[in-house]
């Protein structure tokens, strides 16, 4: 039930992606000014090759021109520390740690910088590691400014060893190519990442970030083809097929979706990854399968309330509406909502109670308006509710972030069919056949073929519809109504709904089948007596046809 362009699954995309040395967090370079880079480079180099000191006068010299530069700025108080500048080191550090107060790691490495100080200070005279002599300044190969006007700069000592402060490492080509993504500079990531795979065609970490790079830009096919790469190269990695499952959902594709979630679980327990593929499980209509790993949540963290209100789903799915509704009321009772609000939804949705659908749709959407599932589901009940114009803008503003979408192209279709708008459903129809069979586009088939009057095409696509579909309840009761909606087929769509009462006994769908045999049982005997009627001498007055 969950899509996702952004669903569970992309919403975690950062936590796959491996994070830069102690967090690093960085501003935009100066475009205008190519000497900032120059001197990054330069200060970056005398890092690398510890020499801190002249590191220190050009990262200076980046901060300088550039205030925000918080690389240059994490670096120099590495550089500063390292040389025994430490108080300059320290009003550096103060300055990240009040930027980003929630990064524990700069207040941490103020605290370590204080300590040093203390450590110094307490045996200054065995270990003064400064002088007085002032150091001439000059514009690139020294001269840091100081924060201090006032201050001096100050010579290090060769041997200095700070206890507390570890230098980190310099980023690996890798590390740059993944900040350029998280900075969502996806050319220069794709460039980088190319020239890491030219000169290690195996390396798998540099294929599943080029996949990243691709999903990002909603490059679904391509990314699957990285992350397969990355996985061929790399079978114990989680990360690539747990992404490239999520790519095969947004194409529409559940049973290669399935497989990558099915092949990610196996790697290690995950539960964000047996949540989606349970989620994938209920569309295919695999609703075994989906409480068995909804269960082993479950079994971990009882209090996992989405796998909770995922139960509730399979409730749905199976037609059994008031347990499902009882499981849901449980879950919002306990604080769960967006995801409850949902699929409370969708339980009045099924009982056809559309405007308390949507009065829950909309409370979901309040907690993540921009949550796809949410969207579409409001757009199906706005269907129903023969609002085509807000369904169909709704379609078309997931389409918009997300152009693969098929769950968008269905709903789009079938606002384009019921508005008698042929040429832009047949449209929408085609871009869904290129991505794959899907039961849903044979049924809307169906009714297209049905309202231009071509019985036999409309019977043909219901019919592959029923067989990709039938095992659900819902699916075999719309096939049955089909049936009985069209000539000569009460006794075929008697036989559907006698399926359906003794498959899916507990389900609303067992009891209108129920309702519907009766219904075409009253219609039948009111035929036979007519006709008997008509056998009698008349008057020479013919009944018309009567509908029941």
């Amino acid at each position: 039930m969950i899509n996702s362009d952004k669903s569970v699954l992309f919403r975690r995309l950062k936590k796959f992606i491996p994070g830069m040395v102690l967090g690093l967090c960085c501003s935009a370079y100066a475009a205008d000014n190519g000497l900032i880079p120059a001197l990054l480079d330069e200060g970056m180099k005398h890092y690398s090759e510890k020499q801190y000191s002249a590191a220190a006068d050009y990262l200076g010299q980046v901060v300088d021109m550039d205030a925000e530069h918080s690389q240059a700025r994490y670096y120099l108080v590495y550089s500063l520390a390292l040389s025994g500048n430490q108080e300059m080191a320290l009003k550096h550090a103060e300055i990240l740690a009040k930027k980003f107060p929630s990064d524990p790691q700069y207040k941490t490495l103020v605290n370590q910088i204080k300590a040093e100080i203390s450590r110094t200070q307490a045996n200054i005279s065995k270990n003064k590691s400064t002088s007085n002599t002032k150091v001439e300044k000059e514009v690139i190969l020294g001269g840091y400014k100081s924060l201090d006007k006032n201050s001096e700069l100050r010579k290090p000592k060769v041997d200095y060893t700070p206890r507390a402060i570890k230098p980190p490492k310099p980023l690996t080509p890798l590390e740059k190519a993944i900040k350029k993504i998280d900075e969502e500079e996806y050319d220069e990531a794709e460039s980088m990442l190319n020239e890491i795979i030219k000169k290690e065609p195996k390396n798998a970490d540099a294929f599943h970030n080029l996949g990243v790079v691709e999903m990002s830009r909603f490059n679904y096919k391509e990314a699957i083809k990285n992350f397969k790469q990355a996985s061929e190269l790399n079978p114990k990695s989680f990360q690539s097929p747990f992404l490239m499952a999520d790519c095969y959902r947004n194409i529409g594709d559940h049973i290669n979706a399935e497989k990558s979630l099915e092949a990610a679980s196996k790697i290690k327990y995950d539960e964000f990854a047996l949540m989606n593929l349970a989620e994938i499980q209920l569309e295919l209509g695999k609703f075994k399968e989906a409480e068995d790993n909804y269960n082993k949540i479950l079994a971990k963290s009882p209090k996992f309330t989405e796998a909770s209100v995922g139960l509730a789903q399979i409730r749905i799915g199976q037609g059994k509406l008031e347990e499902a509704m009882n499981m849901v009321n449980a879950a919002l009772s306990a604080g769960n909502t967006g995801e409850a609000n949902y699929v409370k939804g969708l339980i009045l949705y099924a009982n056809r109670m559309y405007s308390d659908a949507l009065e829950q749709i909309e409370s979901a959407l309040r907690n993540s308006p921009t949550n796809p599932k949410y969207i579409l589901a409001r757009a199906q009940i706005n269907i129903e509710m023969l609002d085509f114009t807000r369904a169909i803008d709704d379609a078309s503003a997931v389409l918009n972030k997300n152009p693969d979408s098929i769950a968008a192209r269905l709903v789009m279709a079938k606002a384009f069919i019921l508005t008698s708008a042929e040429d832009e459903a047949e449209a929408q129809l085609e871009l869904i056949a290129k991505r794959g069979e899907n039961a849903e586009y044979y049924k809307l088939r169906g009714m297209m073929a049905k309202r231009r009057g071509d019985n036999e095409e409309a019977k043909k696509n219901y019919d592959k519809f029923f067989q990709m579909a039938g095992g659900i309840p819902s699916s075999a009761f719309e096939y049955a109504e089909f049936l009985e909606n069209t000539e000569g087929g009460a006794s075929d769509a008697e036989a559907v709904y006698q399926a359906i009462v003794k498959r899916f006994p507990e389900s609303v769908y067992a009891t209108r089948a129920k309702e519907s045999i009766a219904r075409l049982k009253s219609s039948s005997e009111s035929t036979s007596e007519d006709a008997a009627f008509d056998s009698q001498p008349s008057s020479g007055i013919r009944p018309g046809n009567m509908k029941y």
